[in-house]
């Protein structure tokens, strides 16, 4: 029965912090970071469907795979 309440316990935890995982800070007008990034993801199978400026005036860039979207915000 312990081991079973640990289980849950441990699953558990793993999906709130799968949940509240931040995104990451980086400053995507750097070339070399937009080039890696785009790479990085490309190679995962991730698909570039838009890049553009928002309001703030910072990068945004949008991924596509298996009808999920993963999205990064320049940091600058």
């Amino acid at each position: 029965m312990r081991k079973l309440y640990l289980f849950i316990l441990l699953a558990m935890s793993t999906l709130y912090l799968q949940a509240n995982e931040p995104s990451p800070s980086l400053d995507l007008t750097s070339g070399d970071v937009l080039k890696c990034l785009i790479q990085a993801a490309e190679s995962q199978g991730w698909s570039l469907i838009k890049a553009f400026h928002n309001s703030e005036g910072k990068l945004v860039v949008i991924f596509l795979k298996d009808g999920k979207t993963r999205e990064y915000v320049s940091n600058t």
